[in-house]
């Protein structure tokens, strides 16, 4: 072994000495079953709104640049048909 090896070794036993008597509260398991039962919900809706928080920026943004786009492809068709001098439409 190397020196470096017995340092962590000493480290983590020094660790694992100091923390030793640390255990959790009483009411850690009650407090964690509670914070699950209270996740739960109908298994359709959770996924839903899971991937709904994921999909909503991404679809906002896609609408914002198509929009974009929508604008710029008319600006740029009323300016092809305005260079046409004649320009008749059959009825």
């Amino acid at each position: 072994m190397n020196d470096r090896e017995v340092d962590i070794d000493e480290r983590l036993a020094h660790l694992a000495a100091a923390t030793r008597d640390i255990t959790p509260r009483a009411d850690f398991t009650a407090r964690v079953m509670q914070a699950v039962q209270a996740e739960q919900g109908p298994l359709f809706v959770r996924a839903m709104v899971r991937a709904g928080r994921r999909f909503v920026p991404v679809a906002a943004i896609a609408a914002a640049v198509a929009l974009v786009w929508a604008v710029r492809a008319d600006d740029s068709l009323d300016e092809v048909l305005a260079t046409y001098d004649a320009t008749e439409l059959p009825w």
